[in-house]
């Protein structure tokens, strides 16, 4: 009479984990399906970034966008930009020593080998 309950307790074990064993394998195909959609989905979009109509167009929107947040700043400050006519700016003269006098030595800076410069060694 012992052995009549172990063997439903078993019976009823092997139940429980067959239906446990069912659900996982059924959440695990659901997780499958899942991945492959968002797989096919992801390259899709990766296709779809990369093509030289995208690209193109964003790079065209980006440039919009950068001209509208210059725009606005010109409107902001006109003082501060210039047009690029250079109607409004001086000839450089001969005695600046600005950026376009970087190749060019002045008096006031002789090179060292040139008469009148201090000897190596002494400032």
């Amino acid at each position: 009479m012992m052995h009549a309950p172990t063997i439903m307790s078993t019976a009823a074990t092997n139940a429980q984990a067959a239906t446990t064993i069912g659900w996982l394998l059924w959440l695990l195909l659901i997780i499958l399906a899942l991945a492959l959609i968002f797989g096919v989905w992801a390259m899709r979009q990766a296709r779809t970034l990369t093509t030289p109509d995208f690209v193109t167009a964003q790079v065209d929107r980006d440039r919009r966008e950068v001209n509208a947040w210059a725009e606005a700043g010109r409107r902001a400050r006109p003082d501060q930009f210039d047009e690029g006519d250079g109607a409004d700016e001086e000839p450089p003269s001969d005695d600046d020593e600005g950026p376009g006098d970087l190749g060019r030595k002045s008096p006031r800076n002789p090179p060292p080998d040139a008469p009148g410069s201090p000897p190596r060694g002494q400032a």
